[in-house]
């Protein structure tokens, strides 16, 4: 982060705005002296030492990052922002335990400001004329710019009193070590530095603390951004980013010109950060002094040109905007200087230099830029005979072109010709629009079931025409990578090292065990006989078992409020438990009565396996990048397998509904099968109140089960795969509840024949409550529900045949359903 200068700590100078007492920790009145006990002052955060250059002087100091911002509660529950520091911590009487009190508290200095050249540089010319002269400034009149050298060479903090992140109180100094984030940079500090006096009433004891923040600050980074201006992860993982390679571009001495954007995807994470921290608080200028904050703001600089390279050959079109920096960076290169330079043949490599800095860090970036020389009558061209892309089944829908890298001379518009493709279009891969602008479409996740680390190659061999002349072949090449999706993935495991066949080797345990010993395995070990996939499972012997995934077992901060996830896992229990419940704990904390989530699924008390399977939509405050949990499974004897904790982003374009959200007030294809009947009206939409009228279905049951359905003309085709799973969402109020509970079925069929793809629930018990469903269509799943398989077969290829999406209606109840969406998430 950023302020006007920079001023970095060093260890304090040995001189005090004023003093007390004695400094060797010794009572100064008689024998009845407080007691301090130096092994209290140890802790996470903090050490204890004697001072080697003052005999028996005590040092307490703190250390910390601006990038703490979660810490225990003393009082339990939630983690909270701050620390507080007891100035009496480890000090006590046994006479006047009950009036121990902090008094006399002074500041220690940090030393003198030498940037003050006039005045203070002189006054202390002992402690500053090093610094003068290491920077050849002794006797010289500076200036502002030189000032602040002087300040950075000598490392004063950037803060040394009680403002910001430190808050003074009677004897508790409050520390919240993200406060300063804004201010700080890597190498600065804040500090506060503190003498003060114990005392009893009777005895004083002597005490001096430490405090210090470290700043830390990133580097400018060009990486891929979403509409937004947010990062886009890789594997939707939240940590790995998607680096933009430096731009390169070619073209004919005959194209016209050609624009290039040099800052694509230039992201800062501590503008972002300062961004996030403004929607809570404000404007941050309202909050920090001038003197340590100003806006961070991104520029280019020493952009240099290739030495000779023609007059007239670039422009650079640019723009800024206060408080971000540059907005537009764009190099206009006109090739047709070179048309007198260069022959068939010949080309001109045009190297440009540049520096985007946040006015701390610099980044160095290239453009390479390459001029092909030409004739009269010219065929089109590769820079590449061959082009490979690599994408994962969990990256967001690609867009590539045929024509990259491919140059005409005389700037002739070029097409694809003599396309041959190595598979048939299918759902998720389009090539309808190659012939007209090169373009194919792939969404990777509609690649046919890859799992984790499987590849799939999708090749083309093509030629480019501009009309005329055609180009020599080439091929365009990409590789889908099935990625790993799964929070609880372990090495190349599906779930969390149940494959290593030891619980020793593992992040489980029974939960009342310690360190997987003995007893534990007398009710928990890992078996063969417990594999739902794979050849090792988890089996389970006592009849109220609780079996923990501890906190290694789980990717830990990956999940915060905007988050949408799932958690699956597969189970069998012949006992008579009907429900397993699975417990969040708040950092690895067991407390059923403070708990970060918990699920109850249904059991089917059969030799069935079962698929449990609960999703998130609005995740809890407590999940957080710096929040920790791990997992307790509250369930009957049996066998567990296969664990998934899978976060995934809904995708207007994947969705398999068109009009799911009924906002022109039409049925849009939706129709109803038995003697239900089936209305548009407004008070089926689920926002209500508006000036904008909206809409939702109403579906009124008869006297049998009825089915609400959108038939294959409205569904879209192709979409539902085999081995893909999908979650189908809706929001329903239910008028006519009355106990029992009411099912909620939701299937994929077969149009016109019997196979399906279908899950259960049931209705929250409300008549009155709008609630939002969210039910998995697993395509391949052989796993079953209390009303039996979710498959009629796992292996069905369902992108053959014709299908409908079907949400039955029980007898003699009302629907009302807005926002129905059905959209494939990742397994």
């Amino acid at each position: 982060m950023k302020f006007k200068y920079k001023n970095i700590l060093v260890p304090v100078i040995a001189g005090l705005l004023s003093a007390c007492g004695s400094d060797d920790n010794t009572a100064t009145s008689n024998n009845s002296a407080p007691v301090l006990d130096t092994s209290a002052l140890e802790t996470a955060y903090s050490t204890a030492f004697i001072n080697a250059s003052v005999e028996g002087q005590l040092e307490w100091e703190y250390n910390f990052s601006e990038t703490d911002k979660l810490f225990d509660n003393p009082k339990g529950g939630e983690k909270i922002n701050y620390m507080d520091i007891d100035l009496l911590t480890g000090i006590s009487d046994a006479d006047f335990n009950d009036r121990l009190i902090v008094k006399n508290m002074k500041f220690m200095w940090s030393g003198p400001d030498c940037g003050e050249t006039v005045k203070t540089a002189i006054e202390y010319a002992d402690i500053c004329t090093p610094f003068l002269e290491e920077l050849g400034l002794v006797g010289v009149n500076t200036v502002w710019e030189q000032e602040q050298e002087i300040r950075k060479l000598q490392n004063l903090p950037v803060v040394d009193t009680p403002i910001y992140g430190f808050d003074l109180g009677q004897s508790v100094v409050r520390v919240t070590p993200s406060e300063f984030s804004p201010i700080l940079i890597t190498g600065q500090t804040a500090e506060l530095g503190l003498i003060y006096t114990v005392t009893d009433g009777e005895t004083e004891l002597n005490r001096r603390l430490k405090i210090t923040v470290n700043g830390s600050d990133n580097a400018p980074e060009f990486i891929n951004l979403n509409e937004y201006g947010e990062p886009i992860y890789k594997d939707n993982d939240g940590v790995t980013k998607i680096n933009i390679d430096a731009p390169i571009a070619s073209a004919s001495e005959k194209s016209p010109k050609i624009k290039v954007n040099l800052i694509q995807g230039l992201f800062d994470a501590d503008k972002y950060a300062v961004g996030e921290m403004e929607q809570q608080e404000g404007d941050l200028r309202n909050k920090y002094d001038n003197d340590h904050y100003t806006i961070e703001a991104l520029n280019v600089i020493g952009f240099t040109e290739p030495a000779g390279i023609l007059p007239g050959t670039y422009t650079i079109d640019e723009a800024s905007r206060e408080g971000v920096g540059k907005v537009k960076y764009d190099i206009i290169i006109d090739p047709s200087t070179y048309a007198d330079v260069l022959s068939k043949g010949e080309t001109k490599v045009l190297t440009f230099n540049y520096i985007v800095t946040d006015g701390e860090n610099e980044v160095p970036r290239t453009f390479e830029f390459t001029i092909h020389g030409a004739n009269l009558k010219n065929e089109p061209f590769f820079t590449d005979a061959k082009i490979s892309k690599d994408v994962s089944t969990t990256d967001y829908p690609q867009v590539f072109s045929l024509l990259e890298g491919v140059t005409d001379p005389e700037g002739d518009a070029m097409k694809v010709v003599n396309l041959v493709r190595s598979d048939d279009d299918f759902y998720g891969l389009d090539t309808s629009a190659v012939f007209t602008n090169g373009v194919i479409k792939l969404d990777p996740y509609f690649v046919a079931n890859l799992k984790a680390g499987d590849t799939k190659v999708i090749s083309f061999t093509y030629n480019v025409s501009d009309g005329e002349l055609e180009s020599l072949e080439r091929e365009f090449a990409i590789t889908v990578t099935g990625g790993q999706a799964n929070l609880l993935a372990a090495a190349d495991n599906s779930d969390p090292s149940v494959e290593l066949k030891s619980l020793a080797d593992g992040p489980f345990s029974w939960q009342w065990s310690t360190a997987n010993n003995a007893n534990a395995t007398n009710v928990l070990s890992i078996d063969a006989s417990a594999a739902h996939t794979g050849s090792q499972g988890l089996l389970s012997t006592d009849t109220n078992m609780y079996t923990r995934l501890n906190l290694d077992g789980i990717k830990q901060g990956l999940l915060d409020n905007k988050s949408t996830w799932y958690f699956n896992f597969f189970a069998k229990q012949a006992g008579a438990w009907s429900t397993i419940r699975t417990i969040f704990n708040k950092e690895g904390v067991w407390d059923q009565n403070d708990i970060a989530l918990q699920f109850t699924t249904k059991s089917t008390g059969s030799t069935d396996w079962v698929e449990h399977t609960s999703t998130v939509i609005e995740t809890p405050d407590f999940f957080t990048k710096d929040s920790k949990f791990d997992i307790t499974f509250l369930s009957n004897k049996g066998v567990m397998d296969d664990f998934s904790l899978v976060k995934y982003t809904y995708l207007k374009a994947r969705d398999l509904i068109s009009e799911g959200a009924f906002s022109n007030g039409q049925a849009s294809g939706w129709q109803v099968e038995g003697d239900a009947t089936l209305t548009v009206e407004e008070e089926a939409n689920r926002v209500q109140g508006t000036d904008d009228v909206q809409y939702g279905l109403k579906v009124v049951g008869g006297a049998t089960a009825s089915k609400l359905y959108l038939d294959s003309s409205h569904f879209t085709q192709g979409a539902f795969k085999k081995g893909l799973r999908y979650i189908a969402q809706f929001d329903l109020k239910t008028p006519t509840w009355v106990k029992p509970a009411i099912p909620l079925n939701v299937a994929v069929e077969e149009e016109g024949g019997n196979h399906f793809t279908r899950k259960l629930t049931y209705a929250e018990l409300s008549a009155t409550a709008w609630n939002t469903y969210a039910l998995h269509l697993n395509t391949g799943s052989d796993g079953t529900d209390v009303q039996g398989a979710l498959n009629t077969d796992p292996m069905f290829k369902w992108d053959d045949v014709a299908t409908r999406f079907v949400i039955n209606v029980p007898a003699g109840h009302t629907f009302l359903i807005d926002n129905i969406k059905v959209f494939p998430v990742p397994q």
